[in-house]
C-alpha cells in the first residue's frame, strides 16, 4: 500500500486533477490537507473514497482536511475493521 499527504491549498476545481495525479503516482491513499472545503461528509470521486471535514457552513472558509482511498481498499477495511471487532469483544 503506498500513501501520501498533499496540501491542496483548496480543493475546489481540484478533484480530477488530484485523482488523475492519485493513479500516476501509484498512491492508494493519500492525506489532503488546507482543502478549505465546509462540512463534513463522504462521496465517491472516480475510483475513490472521499472522506472530508472542514469548517461549519456557516463560517468562512478555511483549514479543512480529507483522505482519498481507492475503493478496492474500501471492503479490505471493512473486513479489518470488522475482525478487529470480534478480537476486542
Amino acid at each position: 500500500m503506498n500513501y501520501g499527504t498533499w496540501n491542496v491549498h483548496g480543493i475546489r476545481g481540484k478533484m480530477e486533477e488530484i485523482t488523475l495525479d492519485l493513479g500516476k503516482l501509484k498512491m492508494d491513499v493519500i492525506g489532503l490537507t488546507e482543502t478549505k472545503r465546509k462540512g463534513t461528509g463522504s462521496e465517491i470521486v472516480g475510483g475513490c473514497v472521499h472522506l472530508y471535514s472542514g469548517v461549519s457552513r456557516d463560517r468562512r472558509t478555511e483549514r479543512g482536511v480529507s483522505i482519498l482511498i481507492k475503493k478496492i481498499f474500501k471492503k479490505r477495511n471493512n473486513e479489518l475493521g470488522s475482525s478487529e471487532r470480534e478480537h476486542n469483544s
